[in-house]
């Protein structure tokens, strides 16, 4: 199993707040966020609903919701649970996992209960350092299937169930230090921000024999037939719709550096240099899945667009009919 890289997201009545201050984060946009840390790279994303009343906490319900139709990531929510039929809410938002409240008394009431009834691959339950540790056992055995440690995930570990390290304030050498133990889901903490770079990261502990999932490439640039100018076309496509987005070349710097980074990055054959796509609009190409066809001469892109593709603005470079042509058009 690979060690997850996991953001976490704070709502109140459907925005995102800072847990600290309560004070909405940005413009509040839950969706935009969740679909920028699914670009990005992260594995999964935990969702707290921090409402304070029942209209709030069903306006979350319905951010969760939308969140889940957006992303391609698993999701994992908890808060405010109070009794089973909460459970239920959480799991018919399309989440993959549950969270319980280990510190209250009535939410581990529920773990038997509710993994009986939805499975115990849908139960987490999250717990802090005064926790009984040996309890745990007792929640593995009561159906249980992820232990969300915050800041005593070391002391969590050895229960037979997996653990999750959150808001522990781990260096590097920490993580993959924690990574390689057994029975470690992955780790989420405050500085898994909309800024951080999850790919490098990832790669980063790849590099010291973590398994994480990256974008990789068994087929080597050698193996592609290119061009006199060792250049190879890549169409690019939306990966939900289809729709064909633009034409660019790559060559092999520009093919290692959008496996390496997830970004849709070419080769420039005016300007004779490598460019990413967005690096000055923005509208970044994140990469769900390379292909080429059956000649091994051209690439296929699937991505997420941000934003156009087309430098006219247009979502698609082919926005032209050649029915529609008009003379002194370039």
């Amino acid at each position: 199993m690979s060690f997850r890289i996991i953001p976490s997201i704070y709502l109140k009545d459907g925005k995102v707040v800072n847990k600290n201050t309560m004070e909405i984060v940005g413009d509040g946009d839950a969706v935009a966020l969740a679909t920028l840390y699914n670009n990005r790279g992260a594995d999964e994303l935990i969702i707290f609903d921090i409402s304070e009343t029942d209209s709030q906490h069903d306006n979350n319900i319905g951010t969760m919701v939308s969140i889940a139709d957006a992303v391609d990531i698993p999701i994992l929510v908890g808060g405010n649970i109070k009794r089973l039929e909460d459970v239920k809410k959480y799991i018919y938002t399309g989440a993959k996992k549950a969270i319980l409240d280990g510190n209250k008394e009535s939410n581990l009431e529920l773990v038997s209960e509710a993994s009986e009834r939805f499975g115990s691959d849908k139960i987490a339950v999250m717990i802090d350092s005064t926790f009984d540790m040996n309890k745990i056992k007792t929640l593995k055995y009561d159906g249980a299937s992820l232990i969300i440690a915050n800041n005593c995930a070391r002391e969590a570990l050895g229960y037979g169930i997996r653990v999750l390290a959150y808001d522990c304030m781990y260096s590097f050498e920490d993580i993959i230090s924690f990574a390689k133990e057994e029975k470690v889901y992955g780790v989420s903490h405050a500085g898994l921000d909309e800024a951080f770079d999850y790919m490098n990261f990832k790669a980063q502990l790849k590099d010291e024999d973590v398994k994480v999932d990256v974008l990789e490439s068994k087929i080597t640039f050698d193996k592609f037939k290119t061009n006199s100018d060792g250049m190879i076309p890549v169409i690019v496509q939306d990966y939900k719709t289809d729709k064909v987005l633009m034409l660019a070349y790559m060559n092999q710097e520009a093919f290692d550096l959008t496996v390496k980074t997830g970004k849709g990055t070419y080769f420039s054959r005016s300007r004779q240099s490598l460019w990413v796509k967005g690096e000055t609009s923005g509208h970044f190409q994140y990469v769900k899945e390379i292909r080429y066809d059956c000649d091994c001469d051209t690439i296929l892109l699937l991505i997420d667009q941000v934003g156009a593709a087309c430098h006219t603005g247009n979502r698609s470079c082919f926005y032209r009919k050649v029915e529609d042509f008009k003379g002194g058009e370039e």
